[in-house]
């Protein structure tokens, strides 16, 4: 019996021995992931760069230069206009839905947008207003934490940049079908001055959000081009407009802004999950892998798209991350792609613009990218750094990138093979007739 019990003892010394190595591990453990941790935040906060919400905050602006004052007074006739909108687009037949997403109004529709901007005069001017300020702050509650930040800022702010758009899409598509090209160009410039504002918005979700609203003026303005003549100076200030936004700072600015929300997040979560003083070494590890990929991120800005997305995802810190930055991997990549995707149509407007001035002047010999008078990076594919591609359809031009795939599909924009702007006809993609493709593919 006492040789049981002095077993039981030395077992017990031996188990209180193998715990007190394992904390001492753990705590070593964490000490080394905090103090590798610590100097990745104390290098960002040397480089004057957030590492928390708060770091976020800016400096007060006043009211009135500041461009969300004014969309916030015509946030309520906006919701308006669009809620009367819909209601008039999803009672249309179908035809004249199909044709409202190619840009055209039926008589009904028209007349409803007519009625809905009647109702509530003062939007737009209230609009022009918020694009003429310097500035642009929604100024959220960045002092809260970031749960309660994401909910209240996705619904304050993002809701009211889409509406805002929408409205004036449609307030452009009304002023093309009564033949006012160049007060529909002035309202694609407002849109666009608009979208540059939006890029002041925090984190990746902020700048897809603006990333969106550029599709929605891309295409508006893409119809205004088509739709008749337009003054040289009106081309000029749409050129010098689209030349603003050849710029890497919005998707900077994004990855450093969401940088300092996760790293906010991974704050919480460690406080969340640490059992008293057993702290949780393994998320600090987490999160260093974190600041590396941003890192890396940030340092691809400007890189063409597959260039880029091939770097990121070969990095040592993608192939070293943690169970956690893994998840935001995807979203990564999808943020390059969706800014290659919009610069590509930005190119490709650019492009327009200058050979519809082109058409205008009736000289009869096709130009070539060359021959635009347009800088290099204008005429330049950002997804192989090459040449963007043009054809001469019937009812327009086509202009497009090479896509994702990095092949030339005929300009394929339907499938999403190729990127760019066309008219009505390129939803199909034009191709040359071979024995194992019908000559009508195009049709």
């Amino acid at each position: 019996m006492n040789r049981f019990l002095k077993v039981l003892k030395y077992l017990g010394l031996g188990v209180v021995a193998l715990v007190a190595i394992a904390l001492i591990l753990v705590a070593l453990a964490n000490w080394m992931a905090d103090a590798r941790l610590e100097r990745k935040v104390t290098a960002l906060r040397d480089a004057g760069q957030p590492v928390t919400l708060v770091d976020l905050i800016r400096k007060p602006i006043p009211p009135e230069t500041n461009a969300a004052t004014y969309l916030r007074r015509a946030r309520n006739d906006v919701e308006a206009i669009q809620k009367e909108v819909t209601a008039a687009i999803d009672a249309a037949p179908q035809l004249d839905q199909d044709r409202f997403d190619e840009g055209h109004l039926s008589p009904e529709l028209k007349k409803a947008i007519q009625s809905a901007f009647e109702a509530y005069p003062h939007v737009i001017g209230l609009i022009e207003k918020a694009a003429e300020c310097p500035d642009y702050d929604p100024q959220p509650d960045l002092t809260t934490d970031t749960i309660a930040f994401f909910e209240s800022w996705l619904d304050e702010s993002q809701s009211i940049t889409r509406a805002v758009l929408r409205v004036l899409n449609y307030h452009a598509l009304q002023q093309v079908s009564e033949s006012q090209q160049e007060e529909a160009l002035r309202t694609c410039l407002l849109m666009f001055r608009l979208c540059r504002h939006f890029d002041r918005e925090p984190m990746m979700n902020g700048y897809l959000v603006a990333i969106a609203c550029r599709r929605v003026t891309l295409d508006a303005a893409s119809a205004v081009l088509r739709a008749g003549p337009l003054s040289d100076a009106s081309r000029d200030a749409l050129d010098a407009e689209l030349a603003r936004h050849e710029t890497v700072e919005p998707f900077e600015h994004a990855l450093i802004t969401e940088r300092a929300f996760g790293l906010q997040n991974y704050r919480e979560l460690d406080r969340d999950i640490s059992l008293g003083p057993i702290r949780q070494p393994w998320l600090k590890n987490d999160a260093c892998g974190y600041l590396d990929l941003f890192a890396e991120a940030i340092a691809l800005s400007g890189r063409p798209c597959a260039d880029a997305d091939r770097a990121l995802m070969t990095s040592n810190a993608v192939v070293n991350a943690g169970t956690l930055t893994r998840l935001i991997i995807p979203a990564l990549q999808a943020m390059i792609e969706a800014t290659c995707r919009v610069q590509a149509q930005m190119r490709c407007l650019r492009v327009l613009n200058a050979l519809t001035r082109h058409d205008q002047s009736a000289n009869a010999e096709e130009p070539k990218l060359s021959d635009l008078g347009l800088p290099v990076e204008a005429t330049t594919d950002p997804y192989d750094g090459k040449p963007l591609h043009l054809k001469k359809l019937p009812d327009g031009w086509l202009i497009y990138s090479v896509g994702k795939n990095l092949t030339d599909d005929g300009g394929e924009l339907a499938d999403n093979k190729d990127v760019g702007l066309g008219p009505p006809s390129a939803k199909v993609a034009e191709a040359e007739p071979d024995e194992s493709q019908p000559a009508d593919k195009a049709q």
